[in-house]
């Protein structure tokens, strides 16, 4: 199995040619590489206990505390952080809230596209199952609802997906048979069409889109998980590649490297008490490459302390390794490591 190279405490948001944008806590800083020095940005203040238990590690693990995902759009850097969207000030080196979420915690993901659109979808437990909205903006300062989904059409949206071969976004939404769908749109939510959906198998929280074909790992607690591909070209079909341990969270692609993560969600029918990380190169069979154990405090309580799972940084550069970010894994929670490309190509070709 692969070797991962821990580098430090932090988690990794946004990648440069010269940096990373990383976050610790609540505060966000340019970490380089090539001398492992930090240079701070500024900070997010919430004006509440929270900023005050913030340097208590537990805590920060309890109460979701920080950053969850940052993009880049016409030079201004937004995030998304427990009970909303913020956006970077560069005078006064803090960020400000522009959008307070009412419904659930946060959005799970913001989706960007190349003309600087920006989408999100609301994720919230909805026991009564209300309508479901989706919200855009072009400036990140400004949020209108762009969709709504009808009340008992769905639960809550898992993410939004800018596929670059098609030019169109997929939103992936769950969580009932009939609530799970793979839906798409060319004209920025003016229309919104199902591709498909109406079983466990449409129930995802990740996909990577190909030029004839999406790979579309499966997230349910309530039947085995797969890794899929959907062709698109030609006739429709879903063919299952491969069973994975568990609900797939995170997905990588850089062009050749396609990679993976399941996380550890206890079920009936999915109890292995692992994190597995499957890879494909250049369109090959998909094969495990890592696996990685839960760690004490997720033993615990997996609902207060997070499912165990890995997550891929992003990264538009070429680089020889795959920098990841370890959640509730045993001796690696809170922690940036690396992958290098060339140890996950030999696995996956059996050379490793």
């Amino acid at each position: 199995m692969i070797k991962a190279e821990k580098i430090g405490k932090f988690r990794p948001l946004l990648s440069d040619k010269e940096f990373f944008i990383v976050s610790i806590r609540n505060s966000l800083y340019k970490f380089f590489l090539t001398n492992k020095k930090f240079e701070k940005l500024g900070t997010y203040y919430t004006g509440s206990f929270l900023d005050i238990i913030s340097s208590i590690p537990l805590f920060v693990r309890l109460l979701r505390v920080g950053f969850h995902q940052l993009i880049k759009v016409n030079n201004k850097l937004i995030g998304i952080v427990k009970g909303g969207i913020v956006i970077f000030d560069q005078e006064s080196h803090q960020f400000n809230i522009t959008y307070k979420i009412i419904r659930g915690s946060r959005p799970l993901r913001i989706c960007q596209t190349p003309d600087g659109d920006m989408f999100w979808g609301e994720y919230f437990n909805n026991p009564d199952r209300d309508e479901v909205n989706i919200y855009g903006s072009v400036d990140g300062y400004n949020w209108k609802v762009v969709y709504t989904f009808k009340a008992d059409e769905i639960r809550h949206i898992h993410g939004l997906f800018y596929d670059q071969y098609r030019d169109i976004i997929w939103v992936l939404t769950g969580d009932k048979d009939h609530e799970c769908g793979l839906w798409t749109t060319n004209d920025k939510f003016e229309n919104l069409s199902l591709v498909y959906g109406g079983t466990q198998s449409a129930r995802a929280v990740t996909l990577i889109p190909f030029r004839d074909y999406i790979i579309v790992p499966t997230d349910t607690p309530l039947e085995k998980n797969y890794i899929q591909k959907i062709n698109l070209s030609g006739k429709f079909s879903n063919e299952k590649l491969e069973e994975v341990s568990g609900s797939v969270f995170n997905s990588y692609f850089d062009g050749n490297i396609a990679l993976i993560s399941t996380i550890y969600e206890k079920s009936e029918v999915n109890n292995k008490k692992v994190v597995e990380l499957w890879g494909s190169y250049q369109n090959s069979p998909w094969k495990m490459i890592a696996s990685f154990q839960p760690d004490f405090f997720s033993k615990i309580s997996l609902r207060l302390f997070r499912y165990p799972e890995v997550k891929f940084q992003e990264d538009s550069f070429d680089r020889n390794f795959v920098l990841c970010y370890g959640i509730s894994i045993r001796g690696l929670n809170n922690c940036t490591f690396k992958l290098k490309k060339a140890d996950i190509i030999d696995q996956i070709s059996n050379n490793g």
